[in-house]
């Protein structure tokens, strides 16, 4: 069995990767990991090859190997070259290498098409595993390649649900197990009182935590995470030093500082440009609040699919609403000068009369609990408002999209439509759907945190949360191997 694996990188997850490397008899393992942190199993039969997210980020592979691109490889990506295209947006946080250019943009691309189409071609990939959804370019990649080879993907991805980590083979395709476990469910407990409902320890927290309003960690400002993770301590292990050579040379440095000067004051601009269009919210008025997302982010791209442009998402709204209706947008209290501007905001405000910005440090939850409803890509703010008995406008593809209370919008005339059903009052909320759902959810998953930066919040140790991963890996290749036989 080969297989490509992405992620289970840091010092407190790379025990996942030895455990199966021991338990598997795997012909060929491609890690791609951090500086230092590799597969440590010297198992023979195993041949294991590294390649260092970091490095291979900008396209520096040894392609001695690689025959060239030919036609059909190309014509066969085209459902996936915008986005990949668009997962590129994310570059130009970190270094100023030119990548807002699209001839540097397309170059980059044609790199990573070339360096996995022959890993997948000459290596024979079974299977794609990864500890995240696919968005930092190099991996959606090879997630596209997958699927246009049908070749399985198994990709992990921890969601706002306490505890809970969501597993996907389709990021399209949130529902294909969910959806049926939900219904089934309902049908469990038709006849049954609320109180009657058998909750997992993850549901309950999670009905705590958004019941008591509470702040996710990842927003406090203070935060710096892993207080329950050794990943800090990284730095220390000798292969990071490779890294440190890159930050030493002079010239690099002195090129580097200057990106992050120039960084700092696009981002002021930004923020005093935000501030002149900002009115202050008026809670008497009906509106639906449209908290922006933190751009470039995967929760848009890749999510968000067609709908990751949050100016479409917004006109959509706006030109759906009855006049006496308006649209409160926030915009993300860690947005940088990436996909925004002065003509992201005046344009809106431009041709849509009833949308209003409000600042940044407007409370979200007072403005979710005057709205009429909330809208979002495939935000937390859409979960959040599912506890505050809000309808919620959805345009992305989530495991929440089938909530009750969820319109999944794909099109203006839906959102019409729902905005239509919305204002008539016609849903009740109820809380034994929602927590079925919790609950249907918490049944399709891994109950326990796949990204080592929710340690920090995680009711379990590192060892039960790297359990629970290992045990699911495990089980999934015992009849991924059993289904192949």
């Amino acid at each position: 069995m080969n297989l490509i694996i992405n992620g289970f990188h840091d010092a407190s997850q790379i025990h996942i990767l030895d455990k199966l490397v021991e338990k598997f008899n795997f012909n060929y393992i491609h890690h791609i990991s951090s500086d230092g942190i590799l597969i440590n199993s010297t198992k023979s039969g195993t041949n294991i090859q590294t390649s260092l997210f970091y490095i291979i980020g900008d396209g520096n592979y040894d392609f001695s190997d690689c025959p060239p691109l030919d036609e059909s490889i190309i014509e066969k990506m085209l459902p996936y070259e915008s986005t990949i295209l668009k997962l590129m947006n994310r570059l130009e946080l970190y270094s100023d290498k030119g990548y807002d250019q699209y001839k540097n943009r397309y170059s980059l691309y044609l790199k990573h098409l070339k360096y996995w189409s022959h890993i997948i071609k000459s290596k024979q990939i079974d299977l794609f595993i990864s500890q995240n959804i696919p968005h930092e370019v190099y991996d959606y990649v090879i997630y596209a390649l997958c699927k246009i080879n049908k070749i399985p993907v198994l990709l992990f991805f921890q969601i706002q649900m306490h505890d809970t980590t969501f597993v996907v083979s389709d990021i399209n395709n949130w529902q294909k197990d969910l959806l049926p476990e939900y219904k089934r469910i309902q049908q469990v407990y038709e006849t049954k009182q609320i109180e009657e409902i058998k909750l997992s320890n993850n549901v309950l927290l999670e009905w705590s935590f958004r019941a008591n309003r509470m702040k996710p960690f990842y927003m406090n400002k203070s935060w710096y995470g892993f207080k329950n993770s050794d990943k800090l301590l990284n730095i220390s292990r000798p292969g990071n030093k490779n890294r440190f050579k890159k930050i030493i040379n002079p010239f690099k440095s002195v090129k580097f500082i200057c990106f992050l000067f120039k960084k700092a004051y696009r981002n002021k601009i930004l923020f005093y440009i935000y501030s002149t269009v900002c009115s202050l919210p008026d809670y008497s008025k009906k509106y639906i609040y449209f908290p922006l997302h933190l751009q470039p982010e995967l929760t848009t791209c890749p999510l968000g699919g067609a709908m990751e442009n949050q100016a479409l998402v917004a006109e959509i709204i706006s030109k759906s609403l009855p006049a006496d209706v308006f649209l409160y947008i926030k915009e993300n209290p860690k947005q940088g000068y990436l996909c925004r501007g002065y003509k992201f905001y005046h344009n809106l405000l431009k041709s849509n009369k009833n949308i209003i910005f409000v600042s940044r440090d407007i409370d979200t939850n007072k403005l979710i609990e005057n709205s009429i409803a909330v809208a979002t890509v495939t935000g937390t703010a859409g979960w959040e408002a599912l506890f505050e008995k809000k309808q919620v406008l959805i345009f992305g593809n989530y495991f929440y999209d089938s909530a009750p209370g969820v319109f999944k919008i794909k099109s203006p005339e839906e959102c019409r439509l729902a905005i239509e059903n919305i204002i008539s009052n016609e849903f009740k909320y109820d809380e034994k759907k929602l927590k079925l759902f919790l609950q249907a959810v918490s049944n399709v998953s891994i109950n326990g945190s796949s990204n080592s930066a929710f340690f920090c919040v995680s009711s379990l140790s590192i060892e039960e949360n790297n359990d629970k991963m290992y045990s699911f890996i495990e089980k999934y290749l015992k009849e991924f191997l059993g289904t192949a036989n």
